[in-house]
């Protein structure tokens, strides 16, 4: 850091000043020299002190983008952003920490424009239900804030898909052949479907439990 002087002026005896702008500062050790001369040119200046500017204060966390109590739809990509700051730091380590149950995990947020930012991309590894999002940002001094958070809501909304159906439309069997059913059935990111063949003619329907052998779910 340069040196520099702040001029001391006398007030009942004694010569004061007041080093206002500290913030402008790193933190570290820093030597106070009294530094006189009287009117023949004498100086002292062997007169001295050290003190310690410290940052105690946590980064400043606001604006936090989704809303709280969003809602997304499974496979979606969500855009996380933050507006963190710190005086005096200017460099931050900023997170986005999600907790849903037992495994949280970190997104890493870069700073762009003045704005952390990342982005949840795999959504799909993940089950239905609330998370809990919280930034976490932490300056040069090692001071930490984790007390904003938001929550959002990951859903299911979407109907699994059904191809390769078995036996081919309009296909024509002999009374009383044994037919079986049978159909390629997939869905993300559930593991877990139930799955029936409905047959109906006229009022009486009724539905065929299909079970998943080898990749496709089957009945007869």
């Amino acid at each position: 850091t340069t040196p520099f002087n702040l001029t001391m002026t006398e007030i009942a005896g004694t010569y004061t000043c007041i080093w206002t702008n500290t913030s402008a500062y790193d933190p570290a050790f820093y030597q106070i020299t009294i530094w006189a001369q009287d009117e023949n040119g004498n100086v002292n200046q062997s007169q001295f002190i050290v003190i310690r500017l410290q940052d105690i204060d946590p980064p400043s966390v606001s604006g936090i983008t989704p809303a709280d109590l969003s809602s997304y739809e499974l496979l979606a990509s969500i855009e996380i952003n933050a507006t963190v700051s710190d005086i005096p730091s200017s460099t931050l380590i900023v997170m986005a920490k999600i907790v849903n149950g037992s495994d949280p995990f970190n997104l890493a947020m870069i700073e762009i424009a003045g704005t952390y930012t990342c982005t949840w991309t795999n959504t799909s590894e993940y089950d239905p239900g609330f998370y809990n999002l919280t930034i976490w940002a932490q300056d040069e001094s090692g001071n930490v804030n984790q007390t904003q958070y938001i929550t959002i809501k990951l859903e299911d909304t979407t109907a699994p898909s059904v191809t390769g159906i078995t036996p081919a439309d309009l296909s024509s069997y002999e009374l009383p052949l044994t037919v079986e059913i049978n159909a390629t059935v997939s869905d993300v990111p559930s593991s877990t479907l139930i799955v029936m063949a409905m047959i109906v003619n006229g009022s009486d329907p009724f539905n065929l439990a299909m079970t998943e052998i080898a990749g496709t779910y089957t009945c007869t």
